[in-house]
């Protein structure tokens, strides 16, 4: 399919990061140090479908441009390295060092999972394995992609972890980072039966419900798509007490394995997730490489409880200005969109008209065109609740929604091939990144 499809994959994007080579899927360990944005992610450098998976590490000074680093982890005895974290270990709790970067995260031999150690103290470039790993074995057949973030317990900073067990959030207390005592259990009835993977706990001020509780589910998406799911609430000590039921973080088909930035130097959380679907992760058009992760995101909540998604950096503030209402792609470069009312975008490439963006005051829609891929020509929509400005990003291969003010984000995949060109109705700003 993918080979047959050739001529449809889009040339890299502009301002999303992608693997250097092979391929890419959820991001880990992302944090900030030392002055510059780390993501970590897994990777098979090998080939361009998902296989050993590894961890693959670019850093980068805006969020827009990044530069890539040899990889970070690699397999083992104990066996590959799945998703995870990290974490700076200010108080050398772990004693690694004070200052010390640990990652967390999910090692898998054939099939049986456990969560391992990893410390750097030259900022990630190079890392040492605890020779104690595991440092937390579950008796389930699922049960990783460990969380880790820090929390007040009394007089003293602790360690709590989120880990995805089954179809359940099993939340863990450590001082260490080393050895981990289950303190509670989350878990909901879905409609989706999918296992439960990649959860994050979220801290978002200046509201009653201080914390969010992230996972994500491969087939809980519009149209059986993969989806993360959040779920409002508080944290008392380890035991996260939800005050809602779970909502859908982005209503497109492609936004999944959320991740926020530890130590992010702003207020509220900064994330980025991997764009894409389970119905077509390993086999959609690609060049050499497969995989990308989205345009990086912050959360807030409005004053009336609503989840706000909008773009972490003020893309408004780089590029040129385009004039007219048509934009003609360009390697290296991406088109942002800004309006303050109803809008119509319409991207066609080398097989016609590929996607379709509209919003107006009541919804916002992606729709994609072409028959050549399970479940990928439909409409995504997400209906909007109060007015707001419109912020659009077109890079080569994808489309990312944020509406009315970050009420409702849709992302989405297309493939154009490596020009098309894009046609706006209605009054927008227009920016060449």
């Amino acid at each position: 399919m993918a080979e047959a499809l050739g001529h449809l994959a889009p040339t890299r994007p502009a301002v999303h990061l992608t693997p250097p080579r092979g391929w890419m899927n959820d991001p880990n360990g992302l944090c900030y140090l030392d002055g510059r944005w780390h993501a970590f992610y897994q990777h098979n450098p090998d080939d361009i479908v998902w296989g050993p998976m590894h961890w693959g590490h670019a850093s980068s000074a805006n969020l827009i441009t990044w530069d890539h680093h040899p990889v970070a982890l690699r397999p083992d005895e104990l066996g590959t390295i799945f998703s995870g974290s990290a974490v700076i270990d200010h108080d050398n709790t772990a004693g690694f060092g004070a200052g010390a970067l640990v990652a967390v995260f999910t090692q898998d031999l054939d099939g049986h999972q456990r969560q391992s150690i990893a410390a750097s103290v030259d900022s990630g470039l190079t890392w040492e394995k605890f020779e104690g790993n595991p440092v937390l074995e579950v008796d389930a057949e699922n049960c990783r992609d460990p969380k880790v973030i820090s929390f007040d317990d009394g007089d003293a900073r602790r360690w709590a972890m989120v880990l995805a067990v089954g179809n359940r959030i099993q939340l863990y207390r450590s001082a260490d980072l080393k050895s981990w005592n289950l303190a509670s259990e989350f878990t909901w009835d879905l409609e989706a039966d999918g296992v439960w993977e990649c959860p994050d706990l979220l801290r978002l001020p200046g509201h009653d419900s201080e914390w969010l509780l992230t996972f994500c589910v491969d087939n809980a998406g519009p149209y059986g798509h993969s989806a993360c799911l959040a779920v409002p609430g508080q944290l008392v000590g380890v035991d996260f007490l939800s005050s809602a039921e779970p909502t859908p973080v982005d209503h497109g088909p492609d936004f999944y394995a959320l991740q926020s930035f530890h130590a992010a130097p702003v207020d509220g959380p900064v994330l980025m997730g991997w764009m894409n679907s389970s119905h077509y992760s390993n086999s959609h058009p690609s060049n050499g490489w497969r995989g990308v992760l989205s345009m990086p995101r912050q959360l807030s909540f409005a004053p009336n409880g609503r989840l706000l998604t909008t773009p972490a950096v003020d893309l408004a503030a780089y590029g040129s200005p385009c004039p007219g209402n048509s934009w003609t792609s360009q390697p290296g470069r991406a088109l942002y969109v800004r309006a303050d009312g109803p809008i119509l975008a319409e991207v066609s490439g080398q097989g016609g008209l590929t996607a379709t963006v509209e919003i107006d005051d009541h919804s916002a829609s992606i729709t994609r065109h072409g028959e050549f891929m399970d479940q990928y020509a439909q409409r995504y929509e997400a209906e909007l609740g109060q007015s707001g400005g419109h912020q659009i990003v077109i890079d080569h291969g994808t489309v990312e929604v944020f509406a009315a003010g970050g009420q409702a984000t849709l992302s989405a995949l297309v493939f154009p091939g490596e020009a098309w060109d894009v046609q706006i109705d209605g009054r927008a700003e227009m920016r060449s990144l």
